[in-house]
């Protein structure tokens, strides 16, 4: 089923005022922080790169980069979340407001380009993606997290009698489907990891071990992959193709 958007831009303006992305929720945070651990392990960000983050939510990427000399932009619709982040952290950060389909960004502007559950949520997502690919650095590296072979249940909304996707998915993807969308916007996809197993969760296990070093964690998650074939999670580095 093919979904395009109304307005994509008021909706998350409106999303920001009644999901709170500085919460504290144990479950989603733990979630989260191991999510971004896993990004940055998949990175190994160097010191003065300058880092995009698009759909940056709470900003909570600043909490697992390392202790080191970065420039972070966070770049989301909801001027409310950017002003917290502002407020609530003191690393480099220049929070912007902009739109993925238009980057407000020069080309070659970023060594890295961050989207972490964003692009399950777009309908023109090859649009997004040659976007992140012009405002990258020859070589630049895209990280992306979506969820995994996500089955998407849709409702019908009570106002225009619609079916409406939950959590306004549009996208389930696997890494077929995703290598396929990169390729297609001038990437090479360099190596994927798939986390945040279900059954492990469930059991409240992630939790329960929470203070696990990331490592240690990855490898009992991936235990349990390999038990159960169930991750949340799919993340892809990809590298900036040759011009």
């Amino acid at each position: 089923m093919e979904l395009k958007y109304q307005n994509h831009v008021k909706h998350y303006q409106i999303d920001a005022r009644y999901f709170d992305y500085f919460s504290s929720n144990k479950f989603l945070e733990d979630e989260i922080a191991r999510r971004y651990q896993a990004i940055v392990h998949l990175l190994k960000p160097t010191v003065g790169q300058k880092i995009l983050e698009i759909g940056s939510g709470g900003g909570q990427l600043l909490k697992h980069l390392p202790a080191a000399d970065f420039f972070y932009v966070p770049l989301d619709l909801a001027l409310s979340n950017l002003k917290k982040i502002k407020q609530q952290y003191t690393q480099k950060n220049l929070p912007v407001t902009g739109d993925v389909f238009a980057l407000p960004f020069r080309a070659k502007s970023f060594d890295i380009v961050i989207m972490a559950e964003v692009l399950e949520h777009l309908d023109r997502p090859l649009v997004a993606l040659k976007e992140c690919h012009r405002v990258l650095k020859q070589g630049g590296r895209l990280v992306l997290s979506v969820p995994y072979k996500e089955v998407i249940p849709y409702y019908i909304c009570i106002h225009c009698n619609n079916p409406t996707p939950k959590n306004g998915h549009l996208h389930s993807f696997d890494l077929t489907k995703l290598e396929e969308w990169t390729q297609n916007a001038g990437f090479v996809a360099l190596k994927s990891s798939r986390f945040l197993n279900k059954a492990f969760n469930r059991l409240h296990l992630s939790l329960a071990l929470k203070n696990l070093p990331f490592p240690i964690w990855k490898r009992v998650d991936g235990f349990f992959n390999f038990l159960i074939d169930r991750p949340t999670s799919l993340i892809l580095l990809c590298r900036k193709n040759s011009e």
